[in-house]
């Protein structure tokens, strides 16, 4: 499409700020959910076996970026797991059904791990 000649003394009529914002909302949206996930899973991570593991990897190979990169590479292969299944989950089932059934499994892992930690104690 030609764009209409304008004289130097004439001004295009300024755009609008906002032309789509729809998109500015989906992209507000997207950092949302970026910053949510990244906080979160770091906070979950944080003493958590994944990281004991490596800290211990790290002290007694002498290679630390070849741990941090290994492990990085692990944690990126897991999330991608994580967001396959989540996605192909969310296409078949109800969200609030999967919310019912994560929760019933942490529970009996809960509730497994605290029947492990009480026999270990009466032994």
């Amino acid at each position: 499409m030609r764009q209409p000649h304008v004289l130097p003394s004439e001004k295009m009529p300024e755009k609008p700020d906002s032309l789509h914002p729809k998109a500015e909302e989906r992209q507000s949206a997207g950092l949302k959910v970026l910053l949510g996930s990244f906080a979160t899973v770091l906070l979950a991570e944080l003493g958590d076996k994944t990281q004991i593991t490596t800290l211990l990897m790290t002290g007694s190979s002498s290679q630390p970026w070849s741990v941090f990169i290994g492990a990085a590479l692990a944690l990126m292969a897991t999330s991608l797991l994580g967001v396959l299944v989540g996605q192909w989950l969310h296409q078949r089932l109800d969200p609030r059904r999967v919310e019912v059934i994560s929760g019933l499994i942490f529970l009996l892992v809960a509730g497994w791990l605290t029947l492990d930690m009480l026999r270990v104690g009466h032994s």
